[in-house]
């Protein structure tokens, strides 16, 4: 698999769904992933000079050399098959760009369902494990802050904390069901 940035992977998944120009890019992104991952034609026209230089897409209408032709780029057999491979690679959870695992979800439809569960399955894990970090930080606070005036101010921000996460939880469990459900329908 080639080593890209999460933004690579996006703008190949991008024109997946047929040729595009870069603009056409920048607006499909903005439409679908751009509430979660942000991306900006400083980036794009560079990533897709690399994609074409190495074959990952190509240029089909436009002249490289003008700046005033409208330049379109399409997706290479390469090229899916390297979105296809990073869709399935582990995702950074903390990564400060966006949320990689909305993204992987939001292109799922490439990848063999069974990929997405895991994906989800793994992010409820991780949520389990803060709440319980949230649990025991409210039984501290309880414990050493009772009496003092900052204990309702430390316990609304500990109720945020857990009650976000919760909310997290059911949207995986909600995921993971809506999912199986169409496992079964290919079954």
């Amino acid at each position: 698999m080639v080593k890209a940035s999460n933004t690579f992977y996006i703008i190949l998944g991008t024109l997946n769904f047929g040729p595009k120009s870069g603009y056409d890019i920048k607006k499909g992104i903005e439409r679908s992933t751009g509430e979660f991952w942000k991306v900006n034609y400083g980036q794009i026209y560079p990533i897709l000079k690399t994609m074409v230089g190495e074959d990952y897409a190509v240029l089909v209408t436009g002249n490289e050399e003008s700046k005033h032709e409208r330049k379109v780029y399409k997706i290479t057999e390469k090229g899916v098959e390297a979105f296809c491979e990073w869709l399935i690679q582990p995702i950074n959870f903390n990564n400060p760009q966006g949320n990689e695992l909305l993204v992987k979800l939001f292109f799922g439809q490439h990848v063999p369902i069974k990929d997405s569960i895991l994906r989800l399955k793994e992010y409820k894990g991780k949520c389990l494990n803060y709440l319980a970090k949230m649990e025991k930080i409210q039984r501290e606070i309880e414990e050493h802050l009772a009496e003092d005036i900052q204990f309702d101010y430390s316990m609304i921000t500990v109720r945020h904390g857990q009650m976000t996460i919760q909310a997290k939880i059911e949207w995986c469990d909600e995921c993971i069901e809506r999912l199986k459900r169409r496992l079964g329908d290919e079954q």
